[in-house]
């Protein structure tokens, strides 16, 4: 798969690669371990060009006698199959050794399930890798968890890190207990989620005793989230299986037990690690709602939210829509609303919804939000440009013939195109385009 992103990728890789980094003298060290050795070549590549220390192993019982050494690595990427020991278990006994100082793991796979992630979580992963890998990608988890292990030495209790996850756009509050792992997840100042590693937290367990909810509701809407890449929330309300009164109340009290047997426990280590999300649902609590006065203390009020006016279609934007699908080899072309999730207008051959949604995600997550105007992908015949307009919010969208169509061309013609959705409002100049 081929993936451009912005006007310059070179600037943007360069501009990646150079995020929080100090001199290599102060670098964490990082412990490589994959038993296929051109897999372990493209992790450790890019990390010693980038003048990284970094040790390798070829199964998960070598990578557990480094980290046993007198000066174990502090970030270890774990391949998850692996012969000897799998990565799964050398994390869990990474967890299991109070001893041991701090290591941030990140769990290399190709599962992408769930419950896989799920699972890994529970055996104390802080983070995961999912082939196939960029070495931009791996450069930016890499600096993402030596910015997580400095906040893990500069956050030494739970009321800092409350108030710094409420003064945040949003993050991960990151709290271990032995060997059990919580994560509360904050959106905009407020509570989106908790898990506990020791406790079941699927939403089947947060809607069981519903009447009328039959397991294969709740699997139909996971599968939609999964695929249209929407939050749950907001697919149950439409499908009417809940209510909106009664799925934020059920979740008001679910969050808060959870909240309250998490915030009981004497914990090892605590931090918040930001985190750039893009979170569709409003369905979202403030702490004061959960837990009036969490760790002995009163969080202030969470500011007050201004959510994005919900977009409307209108003439310059069929405009738009009706000339992406006159470039030349152009098979689909569509609008969408990234703040909800959802298509405002379709024309030609039937989209891939889920590539379109995993490409908005990908513009909006952590390393790229913000800096990336367009994104095309590469899968088969077909050609996927994804570009971002100046409507806050909006993006346009055209699947391409690669035999009958010239990318350059393509990019160059949707970017004039994209440049004509003026915000609302906005004054239109003669000659912009």
């Amino acid at each position: 798969m081929d993936k451009h992103v912005g006007t310059d990728d070179r600037r943007f890789e360069l501009l990646v690669m150079n995020l929080s980094v100090s001199s290599p003298a102060r670098m964490a060290r990082v412990l490589v371990a994959d038993d296929d050795p051109v897999a372990r070549a493209l992790l450790v590549g890019p990390l010693e060009d980038r003048g990284y220390a970094v040790t390798e192993a070829e199964d998960g019982a070598a990578a557990w006698d480094l980290l046993n050494d007198t000066a174990p690595p502090q970030i270890v990427l774990l391949d998850w199959m692996m012969p000897r020991m799998t990565g799964l278990e050398v994390c869990r006994r990474l967890r299991d050794a109070p001893a041991r100082g701090p290591a941030h793991v990140v769990l290399v796979t190709a599962r992408n399930r769930h419950a896989d992630m799920l699972d890994g979580f529970a055996a104390g992963a802080d983070d995961f890798l999912v082939k196939p890998l960029s070495s931009v990608e791996v450069l930016a988890r890499v600096q993402a968890a030596e910015r997580a292990l400095a906040l893990a030495s500069a956050t030494p209790g739970l009321r800092p890190a409350l108030a710094e996850a409420h003064a945040s756009p949003g993050g991960d509050l990151l709290l271990r207990s032995g060997g059990e792992v919580g994560r509360v997840f904050f959106h905009a100042g407020r509570v989106a989620w908790v898990h506990l590693s020791s406790e079941t937290g699927s939403l089947h367990d947060l809607l069981r005793d519903l009447p009328d909810v039959r397991a294969d509701d709740v699997n139909a809407v996971l599968e939609e989230c999964f695929t249209a890449g929407r939050h749950f929330a907001d697919v149950l309300i439409e499908w009417e299986i809940v209510t909106a009164p009664e799925l934020e109340a059920r979740l008001r009290r679910w969050l808060a037990a959870k909240l309250q047997r998490l915030f009981a426990r004497r914990h090892d280590v605590v931090m918040f690690v930001p985190q750039q999300r893009r979170y569709t649902s409003g369905m979202t609590f403030a702490l004061g709602e959960l837990l009036p006065t969490p760790a002995g203390g009163t969080i202030p009020p969470a500011p007050t939210r201004t959510p994005a006016p919900a977009l409307a279609i209108d003439a310059l934007m069929r405009s738009c829509l009706d000339e992406a699908m006159a470039l030349e080899g152009a098979q689909a072309a569509a609008l969408l609303d990234s703040e909800r999730g959802h298509f405002l207008a379709r024309s030609g051959h039937p989209l891939d919804d889920g590539l379109v949604h995993a490409l908005t995600r990908l513009v909006h997550s952590e390393e790229v939000d913000d800096c990336v105007d367009d994104i095309l992908v590469t899968r088969g015949p077909r050609l996927h440009l994804l570009q971002r307009t100046p409507r806050t919010g909006c993006y346009l969208f055209v699947e391409l013939d690669r035999a009958s169509s010239s990318m350059g061309l393509a990019r160059s013609r949707l970017q004039l195109l994209a440049r004509r959705l003026v915000p609302v409002g906005a004054d239109v100049r003669v000659g912009d385009d």
